[in-house]
């Protein structure tokens, strides 16, 4: 799944390099409580003279020990041999269903025309054997490599150049077109080559491994941060460069089971595409053969939902600040065609710095085109706005949240996340829920009768109870927020003691949060502990299985690397360091 308004163009690596001296053995998680292992990989064993140094860091992409002041150009070359090599790797992986998709055209011909020979079958027979070649192509020589390739493009052009068939020619076509892209591919690797290098006769290709990252193996899992009705969330070290980051788990058997495998996806994707300060950063996504990974930002100081059990509520100016940067980030997904559909205060992030960040994409849609409200006739409606009506159910988010549109299974759009902006102001304020019941049916009966009691201006300002007021509208038309979106809600004289001439995230919050000193040994229970060595028993079943290798690997459309904010991270760790 593709969205629409996010950006696929090259990205910059992302993953923060830590500074810290470490070898690339194993680390221990809670001193004898979990198991540590050994990657099999010579670079992830070896220690070299660099990363002991003051001045070397590790690469956050390859990890590899790298000067300090040359870390931006390493970062540099890092990221544009990864984004090349990606790119390689779909115009191989287009060329292979091309070639399966010539073999199943000549069956069909074959089985139709049996009387007629060979004959007719020779084209495609040729076509796939051109293709073939073009996928083993194998040279020392990075140059001889695309001699080899311009060489097999000719030929493919001699032979069928000459072809009147239109079905012959326009499989030609396109293998034409991917062999160019093949060729362009490598003549972009070779622009990499340090010229200097070159001169002296060593040239030679980038490395055509992975980024590390892209494995459990690569990570040391420290204690277990939430669960939810779809997965795990645990904290985790990377074992290299001691980042933590926030891993999600995913069993694939019941996304399956829960037909959530398009959601989950879905979710990934955003996460991988988006680019907001509001909306929390996935580094990497991967899979075994049992389980489903992303690797993400980790919020430090818990989410929201957490603090409100700890305080009660929220003061207003606290709210206020809050509520704002979910605004912001809910402003940047809208304009990028995503409903969020799952807003609450758990998925509110509390980042160090005592920032907000959006998280949990599991139960969102993305819309077609420009994200305008649905049509209300129902014949007009697209069938994305089709598809997000009938993906909720009572079962499905969490029912004090959900607007009432969903809770009946009506065509719905993004106001959607302003009735949950709603919910989530009442409940700061408030210390609970304005719906809250017993069950979730009760407590959808009482959102579909709009059952609940108003805030009192005696107890709150009058620009809270009127934002209250204008937000739980249980008619979307009617509700703030849907002719101008998020811009309309900012305008409320709620927030006109926010200051949004600068972005919110470059100011100082007003919440500090209280951060864990110690998380390396936190406490883990029997049972998580039991859960934690399934994954890394499973992680070295792949490792040594080549049969259960293969099938972790048959999700190839799940793996992903956010260059992006890999790169970014690191050298904003790089200027800390400069700065003290």
């Amino acid at each position: 799944v593709k969205l629409r308004s996010f950006s696929s163009s090259t990205m910059l690596v992302s993953g923060p390099c830590s500074e810290k001296s470490g070898s690339g053995g194993d680390h221990s998680d809670h001193g004898k409580n979990a198991q540590s292992y050994h990657s099999d990989s010579d670079s992830e064993n070896h220690v070299d003279h660099l990363h002991s140094s003051p001045i070397a860091t590790v690469c956050s992409i390859c990890e590899t020990s790298v000067l300090k002041a040359q870390l931006p150009q390493h970062i540099v070359m890092c990221t544009a041999n990864f984004s090349c090599r990606e790119k390689l790797r779909k115009t191989e992986s287009s060329l292979k269903q091309l070639v399966s998709r010539v073999q199943r055209r000549s069956a069909r011909i074959k089985q139709m025309l049996q009387a007629l020979g060979d004959q007719q079958l020779q084209p495609f027979s040729q076509l796939c054997a051109f293709l073939e070649e073009a996928l083993g192509v194998m040279a020392p020589d990075p140059i001889q490599h695309v001699h080899k390739l311009i060489t097999i493009q000719g030929k493919l052009s001699a032979t069928f150049q000459i072809q009147t068939d239109p079905a012959l020619r326009e499989l030609w076509t396109q293998a034409d077109g991917l062999l160019v892209q093949k060729i362009e591919r490598h003549w972009d690797l070779l622009s990499l080559q340090d010229p200097q290098t070159a001169s002296e006769g060593g040239l030679r290709m980038l490395s055509a491994a992975m980024p590390k990252g892209t494995s459990i193996r690569d990570f040391s899992l420290k204690k277990l941060l939430g669960r939810g009705g779809f997965g795990m969330v645990w904290l985790a070290e990377r074992r290299r460069t001691q980042q933590l980051v926030a891993i999600k788990v995913l069993s694939k058997k019941d996304t399956t089971i829960k037909m959530l495998d398009r959601a989950v996806h879905l979710e990934k994707e955003i996460l991988a595409q988006s680019d907001s300060p509001y909306v929390v950063k996935l580094f990497f996504s991967f899979s075994t053969a049992k389980h489903l990974y992303m690797a993400m930002e980790y919020a430090p100081g818990g989410d929201c939902f957490a603090l409100l059990e700890k305080l009660g509520f929220l003061e207003e100016a606290l709210a206020r600040f809050f509520l704002g940067e979910a605004l912001c980030g809910l402003e940047y997904l809208h304009s990028n065609g995503v409903i969020h559909r799952d807003l609450k205060p758990q998925n509110m992030l509390i980042m160090g710095d005592g920032h907000i960040k959006l998280t949990d994409f599991g139960l969102s849609a993305a819309l077609p085109g420009d994200c305008e409200p649905a049509p209300t006739n129902c014949s007009e409606t697209p069938l994305a706005y089709k598809q997000a009506g009938r993906h909720n159910s009572l079962t499905m988010g969490t029912t004090d949240y959900l607007a009432p549109e969903i809770l009946k299974r009506e065509w719905h759009d993004l106001s959607v996340d302003f009735w949950a902006l709603g919910i989530v102001l009442y409940q700061m304020l408030a210390g609970d829920t304005p719906f809250a019941d017993t069950t979730p049916a009760k407590i959808a009966g009482r959102v579909l009768s709009g059952d609940f009691e108003m805030l009192s201006e005696d107890d709150f300002s009058a620009a809270a109870v009127d934002l209250l007021g204008k937000l739980l509208v249980s008619d979307p038309k009617s509700r703030i927020g849907r002719k101008d979106g998020c811009k309309e809600i900012m305008a409320h004289p709620f927030f006109a003691e926010l200051d949004w001439s600068t972005p919110l995230y470059l100011q100082p919050s007003v919440y500090t949060p209280q951060l864990d000193p110690d998380l390396t040994n936190a406490a883990i229970h029997a049972d998580e502990l039991a859960h934690m060595r399934q994954l890394q028993e499973e992680s070295l079943t792949d490792l040594h299985d080549p049969s259960a290798a293969t099938a972790s690997k048959h999700d190839d459309t799940f793996l992903s690397v956010n260059t992006t904010e890999i790169a970014r991270e690191q050298l904003r760790v790089l200027e800390r360091s400069h700065m003290q």
